[in-house]
């Protein structure tokens, strides 16, 4: 089935759900954007801000899924550099570029991404605490591998902090900002309700 102009890419991740309104009035528009998701981590119910890496585009703007990565890191890279000139080194992992071009900053310009607010939910590492030094062992976040992130992941995991880093997470209500087989069948999601804040 050969795609039309009008058709949608959507590029993101399996943990990163957008909301299905969001994605019907997309569908209807010119899209180049990027969603704005809640960050929820380690259980349904803790929350650490907001993220920002679901790319939703027409056809008609789509060049390839790495140039939908890139853009995303340009966004989160633009207002942090050191020096203000408009080049950017942007990683491997991250570029459009081959051939040894990639060892050169990239000339760059502002994102022109539309950004859509409360667009949906990253449910980050919401996986039962036998499997946490599993996730930590074979993520490609190879950083995070270490003895002493090993050795508190766990108790982090119990005390409602993050994983990796210890820092405390925030605690939500379920409610209708959730998704409907979420708090309409809450009875099914216990075991991923975090309870115990000190």
């Amino acid at each position: 089935m050969k795609l039309k102009c009008d058709d949608l890419i959507i590029h993101s991740d399996c943990d990163e759900i957008p909301r299905a309104n969001i994605i019907r009035k997309l569908a209807d528009k010119d899209t180049n954007a990027i969603l704005q998701f809640t960050n929820y981590v380690n259980f349904l119910n803790l929350s650490d801000g907001v993220w920002e890496r679901c790319r939703v585009v027409s056809f008609k703007y789509f060049k390839s899924i790495q140039d939908l990565r890139q853009d995303i890191f340009i966004r989160n890279a633009f207002d942090s550099r050191r020096i203000r000139w408009p080049l950017l080194w942007i990683p491997d992992f991250f570029t459009t570029r081959r051939y040894f071009l990639n060892i050169f900053p990239k000339f760059i310009r502002p994102t022109s991404l539309d950004v859509v607010m409360n667009a949906g939910w990253h449910f980050n590492n919401l996986l039962p605490p036998e499997m946490i030094i599993t996730k930590i062992k074979n993520s490609s976040h190879t950083e995070w591998n270490t003895v002493e992130v090993r050795s508190k992941a766990i108790e982090n995991y119990y005390q409602g902090k993050d994983i990796y880093t210890a820092k405390r997470l925030k605690l939500e209500n379920i409610d209708k900002n959730y998704p409907e087989c979420i708090y309409k069948n809450i009875h099914n999601w216990r075991s991923y309700i975090f309870q115990n804040i000190n």
